[in-house]
C-alpha cells in the first residue's frame, strides 16, 4: 500500500474506533506477531477472553487493506504462528482454540473483487500487463495528505460499517458459544 493511503487508513480507522467503538483500546502490535504498519485494538472487559480487532494494510504492491477480528482467551495481545487462523470462523475447531484470528473480508458476500477485503486500485491484482503498469506509473505521482484521505474515506466507512454490522456480532456470539 502506498504510504500515503496507509497513513490515511490508520489516521481515519483510529478516529471512528475513537468516536463510535470507545471501550476499544489500541495497544502496541508486538514486532514477534505483526507486521508493520497494522494496527491492534482490544476490548479487555469480557470475563472469558480479550476481543479483538487488527488492521492490516496490505504489505505488497496493492492499494488495499483488510480488518481482521478475534479472541484470546488467554488474555493477551495473541501469539499466533499463522494468521487468520486455518479454521472456518463458524466452524466448532475455531471456538475450542485459546486465539483465534479470522478475516472479516472472508465473512462478507462477494463483491466481485479479486482479493478479500477493500481494495482502492483492483488494476494491481490484475493479470493485464498493460493495467498493472499503468497503476504503477501513477504511482510515481506524488499524492497529497487530502487526496489521500479523501480516496481512502468511503473504504474506511464502508469497512466500518462491516466491522460493526457483521464482524463484532460475530465475536460477541463466538464469546456466548464458550460460556
Amino acid at each position: 500500500m502506498r504510504k500515503e493511503y496507509g497513513a490515511a487508513l490508520r489516521e481515519l480507522f483510529a478516529a471512528r474506533m475513537k468516536t463510535e467503538l470507545p471501550a476499544w483500546r489500541e495497544v502496541p502490535a508486538p514486532k514477534t506477531w505483526f507486521f508493520p504498519g497494522e494496527r491492534l485494538y482490544v476490548r479487555d472487559d469480557h470475563p472469558l477472553a480479550w476481543q479483538l480487532i487488527v488492521l492490516q494494510p496490505d504489505m505488497k504492491d496493492h492499494d488495499a487493506f483488510n480488518i481482521e477480528i478475534g479472541w484470546s482467551r488467554l488474555k493477551r495481545v495473541p501469539e499466533l504462528s499463522m494468521r487468520p487462523c486455518m479454521e472456518a470462523p463458524d466452524s466448532a475447531e475455531a471456538l475450542v482454540r485459546e486465539e483465534h484470528v479470522c478475516r472479516l473480508g472472508d465473512m462478507l458476500p462477494a463483491r466481485g473483487q479479486p482479493a478479500s477485503g477493500w481494495i482502492l486500485d483492483a488494476r494491481t491484482y490484475s493479470t493485464d500487463f498493460n493495467q498493472v503498469m499503468a497503476a504503477m506509473a501513477e504511482r510515481q505521482l506524488k499524492l497529497d495528505k487530502q487526496q489521500a484521505r479523501i480516496a481512502m474515506q468511503p473504504f474506511v466507512d464502508d469497512a466500518f460499517t462491516a466491522l460493526r454490522e457483521r464482524g463484532l456480532p460475530w465475536v460477541e456470539g463466538r464469546l456466548a458459544q464458550m460460556s
